[in-house]
């Protein structure tokens, strides 16, 4: 079974981040900017402090406050981040998204941002493993079919 390292080495490990002082207008624009749903929110130092997606951000304006994009970052952010290993099997990362009913994980090695995985790459990574099992399939059930051909 791939690694979530296997996953990132094929998409990349660019990732869009933000810092928590940055105003919400500004996020919006980077979001729209990179056409993704998540920015990493990371500190000076650039350690991840929290993930803020189009769905919080939503919820604020949805909130009715004045000027809400004019509100800093830090506002909307979730500050409880799940993460995972580069070296987590597909099934682990699948298993954490669902349990925490979240699209985004970052994958994290010690306090470094190594990258960000998505629902979407590992349905992606679990469709071409199926594939590449059936194609194998396939060969042997054509081997056995010419042994018995063979022997017959």
């Amino acid at each position: 079974m791939k690694t979530v390292s296997d996953v990132l080495e094929q998409k990349g490990t660019e990732v869009a981040k933000i810092l928590p002082d940055a105003l919400l207008g500004h996020a919006v624009e980077e979001l729209d900017r990179y056409g993704i749903g998540v920015l990493l929110v990371i500190d000076d130092s650039k350690r991840l402090v929290g993930i803020i997606s189009e769905r919080d951000i939503i919820s604020g304006l949805a909130a009715g406050r004045s000027n809400p994009l004019h509100r800093r970052v830090e506002t909307l952010m979730k500050v409880a981040v799940q993460t995972c290993a580069p070296t987590a099997k597909i099934t682990e990362a699948l298993t954490v998204m669902e349990q925490h009913h979240i699209r985004h994980l970052p994958v994290v090695d010690d306090d470094n941002i190594l990258g960000i995985i998505s629902m979407r790459d590992l349905m992606y990574a679990v469709l071409d493993a199926t594939r590449m099992e059936n194609d194998d399939l396939g060969d042997m059930n054509d081997l056995m079919a010419d042994m018995v051909v063979v022997d017959g």
